[in-house]
């Protein structure tokens, strides 16, 4: 077993019972009360799945973007949120291929389970080269090394500049669903100006100007 990134260099602590986590295992249990540390500090499932050792996903944070980072094959993991703020805040990449060949050897694609609740991940394809990954428990989305673009890529030619919609995790294989999502949250903000522009004119007739 490598132990080079299996042990946890970020400040954490376990979300059981909040007993610092540096410097364990990250595929070991919480020696305090015996929760699996990948609860509280995800390991890469990739890397799990592949070789079987475990590495620790380095956290990256940066502006309002967060998320989660192998240090052995660069994919990334994002939590609920996390990707929907990332997408938000880059601009629509010129470099996403959906013809470029696979970043990992297919079986290196093969389905994984969640980096940190070990639930089997849900696959499903983005394009012809992009496999991204979802686990249906506590939603966290595993991206494999340089695919981010072709997520973006991804979501923005189905929902254009328009505002990430909420739940976005769970709407990644439905551009039917995603679609509708933002359509409807447009209608409501439509609909919350128009009682505004409403009750501004009810005072302005009982008020005056």
């Amino acid at each position: 077993m490598n132990h080079l990134h299996a042990t946890i260099t970020d400040p954490v602590a376990c979300v059981t019972c909040t007993y610092s986590l540096v410097g364990l295992d990250v595929d070991g249990k919480c020696p305090e009360c015996g929760t699996a540390i990948s609860a509280s500090h995800p390991l890469c499932p990739r890397c799990h799945k592949v070789s079987g050792a475990p590495v620790a996903l380095l956290r990256i944070e940066e502006s309002s973007r967060a998320c989660w980072c192998c240090p052995a094959c660069g994919g990334l993991g994002f939590d609920p949120g996390q990707l929907a703020r990332t997408i938000a805040s880059r601009p629509v990449p010129v470099d996403a291929d959906p013809t470029r060949p696979a970043v990992h050897v297919i079986e290196h694609q093969a389905p994984i389970s969640c980096g940190r609740c070990r639930t089997p991940s849900t696959s499903f394809s983005i394009d012809a080269a992009t496999v991204i990954d979802r686990c249906e428990r506590c939603k966290m989305v595993w991206v494999d090394r340089s695919e981010l673009p072709a997520l973006v890529q991804y979501i923005r030619r189905i929902i254009g500049e328009r505002k990430i919609p909420p739940r976005l995790e769970e709407l990644l294989e439905n551009p039917a669903a995603m679609r509708g999502a933002v359509q409807g949250r447009e209608k409501l903000d439509e609909g919350s100006l128009l009682v505004t522009e409403v009750v501004l004119g009810i005072l302005a007739l009982v008020f005056g100007p």
